[in-house]
């Protein structure tokens, strides 16, 4: 991981609400363009479960380095609120080992204070 860090209890700190489950738990973060890590995985499908809050960013990933996708993290709830959200990224993958990378784009929402990312959860469909 470049850029990326863990807080062990992670809750807002921009008076934004949030649900159960995603304040005062461990969340892997975020906030820097460029920042960039790597998850290799054993799964045909893959997702991550994000919070998605006021300046929730737009990221970039790939699997075993195809093309690189952008997905923006903002919601239309973001702005309210500190939203679970889940993101399948990959399905009908191959039986082997994939490697998941994903940084964080330098341009934002126009909606968005930030260009945060903040992981709950991989998800991954093993076989």
């Amino acid at each position: 991981m470049k850029g990326w860090r863990v807080n062990l209890s992670w809750k807002p700190e921009d008076g934004t609400g949030t649900r159960s489950n995603y304040t005062n738990v461990p969340m892997l973060i975020s906030e820097n363009p460029g920042s960039k890590l790597q998850f290799k995985f054993h799964g045909n499908a893959l997702g991550i479960a994000i919070a998605a809050g006021q300046d929730a960013g737009i990221i970039e990933y790939r699997i075993d380095k195809n093309d690189w996708i952008e997905l923006n993290l903002f919601t239309q709830w973001s702005k309210h609120l500190h939203l679970p959200w889940y993101y399948t990224l990959a399905s009908g993958l191959s039986e082997k080992e994939h490697k998941l990378e994903i940084r964080i784009h330098d341009k934002k929402d126009d909606r968005s204070s930030g260009n945060a990312c903040r992981i709950r959860y991989f998800y991954v469909n093993k076989f």
